[in-house]
């Protein structure tokens, strides 16, 4: 049994004043990494390894050895769980990974029929289809004790749902066609992660919330309430599609707008709904309520969710807001190396626990209790007496989606119109599980705008082709300027939509439509700058360059730049003169042809842009279109001599002990680049884009696995970074990155040194294709180094990680 010296101690974990934190487990190497938990009946813990393991722990009493903590492992074909659930006698296991077990991915159930304390069987309720990080993930009880939220990230496909609450109407929605970029999960499209409720027996689905990145965890309210931790695209850092990690309110019927590449929704799209709180950059993972613990109100109140990015434990303090809430936060724990992967309160002791881990790297399970003075007793009730009217109202409209009574029909109308988001989108939802015979006429004789915003949005989702001209006239008779900002937003946000669903508005209406957003263009909005700037040019209107291009000149950020340069890229027509020569300028910028994810997209838009120019702006720009951009040389890799074939073990223990002095960082720095690191890792917005951006890595990994990832690169390949294995019917084997994929070949990159070095594949002649267990970074790289340069190497990473 060997430790791996990286898991991280309690004493190196930073906690508010009066709280304690104990390591009640570090896992040796065989007992894999622990990346999910729930409390059995007994209030013992049971957990799942990456790797397939599940086992029970019984932990010590508060103040305890943490060596009395007792291992059982669970022997029974089940495992390699994102999610695990103790609930009506049962433990429910959310399998996410293929090939294993009875069928895979999917929810299992597993008891013990005889009493005798030991799980004897498995039974398998529902099949899904994904797997891994962005696979199946959480099971949580649902607050009326009778059925199961399930949460599954975007790479899950959608199951056979018997109920919906979310109209099953989804689209990309998208004015003008997104941009490729990294081409990361391209042919994904809605309903994305997903949230649904089970019935105990597995048989019945109802799909509630879609629109999500990869939620990890979720956790309900005192109030019954849903809140979930979305995940963010790190790929898409600098670009105006970026969207943060961020905290949701999973309502019936909610919508929040995930799509692939540049595809993402705004926060502000009227058919979607508001994150509660944006955190930032992350990956999230669990996510609980601190209901039970013995903390002060404040802590036992707030929602906790994990981010195994930077390690740490964020409380997140909720205020009712409306239907909804608002919330800020602060740093709950946190510590160097520390990765937390779930996160439970056991009432029974009124500590907190969460485990720490990763695929297969180290791993503990940490207790968190209060020491402190002030008071532990139990929060007393509160709330907003009128905040608790709204969502009363949100309820009432969301339990009667499926009513066919006059009564609930007249609410939803009422309601199209409320002061509040989530009641407007709640009643408008209402509206699209109705026959449109049933309101059409209604709707349409509304005149309060925000009705008309969201009649317009329920009669368009629908593709109610006999609505298309009244719909385009209620909104062109809408007067702009005297609107408040977030209603304009809202009107254009209807126009897209209603041209995306019904299309577009024929030439009088259109003509009509265009002169209104001539004349209101520009406005201090960049946000309707923006989004009308879309529909001007998806109709092609003659002053769409001459109005947007002023905008794309004067925009203050980078991402607004992009968002009008996109927009642009399709104009054909009508630029003023000399803009399109100042406009292409611009993508030989530096900061736009470094290797990463920011040029691919930039590279995309380009590309878009020449295709637009006729064969006489074509030769006129010639010169400036082969111009070379202002581009870094790649970093030349140096000729070094072998040193050693370095094990992780012998490397790690030697390297251990050098750190503890003074180290050269810039001779680290160097060796970054001479060892050819750089040519495929970012570090800092430099380098590569073949491997993993390395700018945290020294935050998230301890030493032996940052050697580990070095020494034995196959081991750990994230899905994001794994390469494919295409067989040929003809026997050939190729190994690569998928870098394309098309209805007629596939293209793989061999060589991760040689961008250009992409094989094409013809469908018609491959016999399979499959995940390779093979790295596309070779194992020896580090053999020309010595232990204390290895040193410097890693004292570069962390002093820059700071």
């Amino acid at each position: 049994m060997r430790l791996r010296p990286s898991v991280t101690a309690a004493e190196d974990l930073k906690v508010p004043e009066g709280f304690k934190v104990e390591r009640l487990h570090a896992l040796d190497e065989d007992e894999g990494s622990w990346v999910a938990m729930c409390f059995d009946g007994k209030g013992r813990i049971i957990a799942s390894d990456a790797g397939g393991r599940l086992v029970r722990v019984t932990v010590p009493a508060i103040g305890g050895d943490p060596k009395a903590t007792k291992i059982e492992p669970i022997n029974l074909p089940v495992g390699h769980a994102n999610g695990l659930l103790w609930a009506f006698d049962s433990l429910y296991v959310m399998v996410c990974q293929e090939g294993v077990y009875e069928a895979g991915s999917g929810v299992y159930r597993v008891r013990d029929t005889d009493g005798d304390d030991v799980f004897d069987n498995v039974e398998l309720l529902r099949k899904l289809h994904g797997m891994n990080d962005h696979g199946p993930h959480a099971l949580i009880l649902s607050p009326d004790g009778k059925s199961i939220t399930v949460v599954c990230g975007n790479a899950t496909s959608a199951t056979e749902y018997q109920h919906y609450q979310v109209p099953p109407i989804w689209k990309d929605d998208l004015a003008l066609p997104k941009i490729k970029g990294h081409g990361f999960m391209l042919g994904a499209g809605a309903p994305a992660g997903y949230f649904c409720r089970m019935s105990p027996d597995g048989k019945e689905w109802t799909l509630i919330a879609e629109g999500f990145r990869n939620q990890y965890d979720a956790a309900y309210n005192r109030d019954g309430e849903l809140f979930t931790y979305d995940a963010d695209m790190e790929w898409d850092l600098g670009t105006p599609w970026y969207r943060p990690t961020r905290v949701c309110h999973v309502v019936d019927g909610a919508e929040y707008g995930w799509r692939s590449v540049s595809g993402k929704w705004p926060e502000d799209y009227a058919d979607s709904l508001p994150p509660v709180l944006n955190v930032g950059q992350g990956s999230p993972t669990g996510v609980a309520f601190g209901y039970g613990g013995k903390f002060p109100v404040r802590y036992q109140e707030a929602l906790y969710i994990a981010d195994w990015t930077y390690g740490r434990l964020y409380a997140v303090h909720l205020k009712a807001k409306g239907a909804s809430y608002s919330a800020n936060m602060e740093v709950f724990v946190e510590g160097r190396g520390l990765k937390p992967t779930d996160i439970a309160v056991n009432p029974k002791d009124g500590t907190m626990y969460f485990t720490g881990g990763s695929r297969t790297g180290y791993s503990g399970l940490f207790r968190v209790s209060y020491t402190g003075k002030e008071s532990t007793a139990e929060a007393p009730p509160k709330g907003d007496p009128k905040a608790h009217e709204l969502r009363a109202l949100r309820h009432r409209l969301e339990q009667n989606y499926h009513s066919t009574d006059a009564e609930s029909l007249y609410l939803a109308l009422a309601n199209l119109a409320h002061e509040d988001r989530f009641i407007r989108f709640a009643a408008r939802t209402l509206l699209e599980f109705r026959p449109v015979a049933e309101w059409q006429k209604q709707a349409l004789s509304l005149d309060a705008p925000q009705a008309v915003v969201q009649s317009a949005l329920a009669l368009s989702r629908l593709e109610t082709a006999s609505a298309k001209s009244a719909v385009f006239e209620k909104l062109a008779a809408m007067d702009l300027a005297k609107q408040p900002s977030a209603t304009k937003l809202d009107v254009i946000r209807a126009l897209q939509v209603a041209s995306i669903r019904l299309g577009d508005p024929d030439a009088p209406a259109r003509a009509t439509l265009m002169n209104k957003l001539h004349t209101a263009l520009p406005t201090t909005d960049n946000r309707f700058n923006i989004e009308a700037g879309q529909l001007l040019v998806r109709w092609k209107s003659p002053l769409a360059a001459q109005k947007l291009f002023p905008l794309f000149q004067k925009a203050p950020t980078q991402e607004e730049q992009i968002a009008l340069a996109a927009a642009l890229r399709l104009v054909s027509g009508g630029w003023p003169a000399g803009s399109r020569e100042i406009y292409f300028r611009w993508f030989l910028r530096a900061e736009f042809n470094k290797a990463g994810n920011l040029a691919k997209f930039i590279t995309d838009i380009r590309n878009d842009a020449i295709v637009s120019l006729s064969p006489e702006e074509k030769t006129a720009l010639e010169k400036l279109l082969s111009a070379p951009p202002e581009v870094q040389p790649a970093p030349p890799v140096a000729s070094r001599l072998f040193v050693k074939n370095w094990s992780t073990d012998e490397l790690a223990a030697e390297v251990e002990p050098l750190l503890k002095g003074k180290r050269n960082i810039e001779r680290g720095k160097t060796l970054f680049r001479e060892t050819g690191c750089l040519a495929c890792h970012l570090f800092k917005a430099e380098g590569g884009v073949v491997g993993p951006d390395l700018t945290l890595a020294a935050q998230k990994f301890g030493l032996r696995e940052l050697i580990e990832n070095i020494t034995e690169p196959s081991k750990t390949i994230s899905d994001q970074y794994g390469t494919t294995q295409v067989t040929m019917k003809n026997g050939d084997v190729f190994v690569g990155r998928k870098v394309n994929e098309g209805p007629d070949a596939l293209q793989i990159q061999e060589n991760i040194f040689t961008a250009s070095d992409v094989r094409s594949l013809a469908r018609k002649d491959i016999q399979k294709v499959e995940v390779s267990p093979v790295s596309l970074m070779p194992p020896g790289l580090i053999n020309t180094c010595h232990p204390d340069e290895v040193a410097d190497l890693i004292a570069w990473l962390q002093a820059d990680a700071k």
